[in-house]
Parts: C-alpha cells; structure tokens; sequence
C-alpha cells in the first residue's frame, strides 16, 4: 500500500466516523453541518465516497 491509499483510507475512515456521529444525533444534516463548520456539499460529498468505498462505485449508467 503506498501513502496515497494509505491517506485516502484514513480520510475515509474519519469520515464514516463523521457520518455515523451525524447519524446518531437528532439534528438534521444542514442543523448539525452548521454546528460543527462542514458544509452540507462537502458532508454529502463524503457521504458518497464512503457509500463507494463500502459497496463499491455507484453505476450511473442504468
């Protein structure tokens, strides 16, 4: 594994930890965005590079 995988590993790993606190909380995504400086784009973003690295990428084609 070289640094590049290694760090994009580890960002995804911060971020489904992100996402599974936003998860947990009773706010709203944009309430909970605004709470913690995120952007709603950058958390939905994440959101779907974690859903594509757990299922893989997401065919658009159908």
């Amino acid at each position: 594994m070289n640094t590049r995988e290694t760090i994009q590993k580890h960002r995804l790993s911060k971020w489904a930890g992100i996402i599974h606190e936003r998860n947990n909380s009773a706010q709203t995504v944009s309430a909970w965005c605004k709470e913690h400086n995120i952007s709603t784009n950058s958390y939905y973003y994440r959101l779907r590079k974690v859903w594509e690295a757990a299922r893989g990428p997401i065919n658009r084609s159908s």
